[in-house]
């Protein structure tokens, strides 16, 4: 009975120390290496977990800038700034703009306090699961300036692969960003290349990209097999927990605003 005993409770503790490391790693470990964004232990301040940390102290998305990780299919397609999107599917997804929600008080006050007095909740409609719910809920569809964001290249794909399940024709349009990391004004302003994608619900895609906008004699081109529309989607365990918050692009704000 002794032994029987001695080793319940070693089981006991082991079990324990387990859940006390995945808790640790959870809320230090995941964000760090870029394993997660939409998450419980996201801050509302908001810490940015692609194009580089804004955190004080410790990095994030590790994975992503990393040469040997990055080269994979679940961390590689660096990051893109997505400049317009005519897809009702995608535009009451992301970036989900809701500071005309707030009282016009409660936008006061934020502003007296210094803040930038915007809020997005991209989380909710993420939550929401289905499109013929958040088609009903306050979102951009015309009428004012495209709300442009920057996401992953791999939640692009993941969007791209959404809205052609719902056999929705669209065009949208964004840039690629050079490198992996910059700061708030490369997120808003630095291009590399320039694509525009057309499809018509139905399976058929018109891929256009301008290797080097900055060039005036340079010519839209069709899209080689490594551009992001064109890749499949994304697809694995790690798809089921690591999903990216957009970053909104809000002129004259260079600081990330908060998102839930």
């Amino acid at each position: 009975l002794g032994a029987v005993g001695g080793l319940a409770s070693r089981l006991l503790r082991a079990n324990g120390a387990f859940w006390v490391l995945a808790v640790l790693f959870y809320v230090f470990g995941a964000q760090t290496l870029g394993l997660m964004d939409i998450s419980a232990t996201s801050p509302f301040s908001h810490i940015r977990e692609h194009g580089g940390s804004n955190h004080l102290l410790m990095p994030t998305s590790l994975l992503q800038q990393w040469e040997w990780s990055r080269g994979t299919d679940g961390f590689g397609g660096g990051v893109v700034r997505i400049t317009s999107c005519s897809s009702d599917y995608l535009n009451a997804l992301y970036p989900c703009n809701v500071t005309d929600e707030l009282r016009p008080g409660i936008r006061d006050m934020l502003h007296s306090f210094g803040h930038i007095g915007h809020e997005y909740h991209p989380t909710v409609m993420r939550m929401f699961g289905s499109h013929r719910i958040r088609r009903h809920l306050p979102h951009w569809d015309g009428g004012r300036p495209f709300p442009v964001y920057t996401v992953p290249g791999l939640e692009l794909r993941r969007m791209l692969a959404e809205a052609r399940a719902a056999n929705e024709s669209f065009v949208l349009e964004y840039d690629t960003l050079p490198g992996v990391v910059g700061d708030e004004k490369w997120r808003h302003t630095a291009v590399q290349s320039k694509v525009r994608l057309e499809e018509d619900g139905a399976g058929g895609i018109n891929c256009r990209v301008l290797r080097r906008p900055l060039d005036e004699a340079e010519e839209w081109a069709p899209c080689g097999e490594d551009e992001l529309p064109l890749q499949p989607a994304p697809t694995g365990l790690l798809m089921k927990f690591l999903v990216w918050f957009p970053y909104p692009v809000v002129e004259g704000v260079y600081e990330i605003p908060c998102i839930d």
